[in-house]
């Protein structure tokens, strides 16, 4: 059975993507390059007196304004964002390749799994689905998004049903105008977290939340989950961990092509906003802009530690899964549990030596969290230096243990 998968859109950040429009007859129409400038670096207001000005310029004119009307739409949607935006303790962040994010979710029992979705059910594994998809504690239930012939997506869900799974339904009462990915359903099995593209989005993908409505049997009115979270660029998979009181999302802001970011915080029960005055627009704005993660931290050196244990021990959890057995997925039909199994010779060295990247990718991760642990109860260069050297081998180890599956599948398969 062959495994399909939908490859990821590529997505312009709409400080860049609504600087076009289309005219009447079909040509490109140029926005503001100084109003996707200031976007991008979070000046809606000012961005939003420029566009007005050019606006008005362009009508009077009676040259094309839809560009430019788009413009203005997402400065005024920043600025609302901007002014709600939520006070959030970061514990972290990492670097690491697009492709590879999804491996470095290690949530605790009873918060469900998200997962490439062929990983998740294998009939999907014929099913032209989107980048991610959840499953809950009970693997009864999974949300995936389907595009439709011409990419767009949404988000269904499919049940089993004894031996068998449901035809996937899409999710009832979600925005069918906006492209759905990345889905995380809260263990109260109510609410749901999902990226989305549309009319409201600031960036290309944006965070979104909704609740289920039992007694409409739909889900109510998603809402943009604002600052920090959400930006002019994309942003993704937005996930929390009530058992572990951890928080993970990812985003590609201020990264290079293939790249992500994914930051951990500690959730809060209630949502703080910072409350605005004449002299703190500027920290406000670095708040949103997640520009340092130290700031955030200020007087939580105790929560920060604690919160470091916390993830040290979902990590171990997650290392503990396999028993310390080998298991190798060959394809859809085979998976190998032991190294006498491989066929090819040259196929069983290679998983030899992809065992021995495992493990030192594991023990390396837990020499990170040791150090960040330290770091953060007693800040010094000498811990500072340690981490920002294994933070680039995590992501080397990483790279060349995704490499070596795939050239052990090839060899095993001639």
């Amino acid at each position: 059975m062959k495994i399909h998968y939908l490859l990821p859109i590529l997505v312009l950040s709409l400080s860049q993507a609504t600087m076009w429009g289309q005219t009447a007859n079909g040509q490109r129409e140029k926005g503001s390059e100084r109003a996707g400038q200031l976007i991008n670096e979070y000046k809606f207001d000012e961005a939003i007196n420029v566009l007005q000005k050019e606006l008005t310029t362009a009508q009077r004119k009676k040259k094309p304004t839809a560009a430019l009307e788009a413009q203005l739409h997402q400065a005024q949607l920043g600025a609302n964002m901007l002014s709600g935006t939520e006070k959030v303790v970061f514990i972290d962040s990492i670097t690491v390749p697009r492709k590879l994010f999804l491996s470095r979710f290690h949530l605790s029992e009873g918060c469900g799994k998200v997962d490439v979705p062929s990983r998740l059910l294998e009939s999907l594994s014929s099913v032209r689905t989107g980048i991610s998809a959840y499953q809950n504690e009970l693997e009864d239930r999974i949300i995936f998004s389907i595009p439709d012939k011409t990419g767009h997506s949404r988000l269904y869900a499919s049940d089993r049903l004894a031996n068998s799974w449901s035809r996937p339904e899409p999710l009832p009462g979600l925005d069918n105008d906006s492209i759905q990915d990345f889905p995380y359903l809260m263990p109260d099995g109510m609410t749901l977290y999902y990226a989305a593209q549309g009319e409201k989005s600031l960036g290309g993908y944006d965070i979104f939340v909704t609740r289920y409505n039992t007694e409409t049997q739909q889900y109510l009115q998603p809402e943009n989950i604002g600052m920090p979270f959400n930006s002019p660029a994309n942003d993704y998979l937005y996930v929390v961990d009530e058992q572990a009181q951890i928080g993970w999302f990812v985003t590609d802001r201020n990264q290079p092509a293939d790249t992500v970011c994914i930051y951990r915080f500690i959730p809060s029960p209630s949502r703080e906003i910072f409350e605005r005055t004449d002299d703190n627009e500027e920290q406000i704005r670095a708040a949103a802009q997640i520009r340092s993660i130290k700031e955030s931290q200020a007087q939580k050196n105790t929560e920060i530690a604690a919160a470091l244990e916390r993830l040290k021990n979902i990590g171990q959890e997650s290392d503990d899964d396999s028993n310390g057995k080998f298991r190798f997925v060959i394809n859809d039909a085979y998976v190998y549990t032991s190294l006498s199994q491989f066929r090819q010779a040259r196929a069983r060295e290679m998983a030899a030596n992809w065992m021995e990247k495992n493990e030192k990718l594991k023990a390396t991760a837990r020499q990170l969290d040791t150090l960040r642990v330290q770091y953060h109860e007693q800040p010094g260069s000498t811990i500072r230096d340690q981490i920002l050297r294994l933070e680039p081998l995590v992501r080397q180890l990483e790279e060349e243990i995704a490499a070596l599956a795939k050239e052990i599948r090839k060899v095993e398969l001639q």
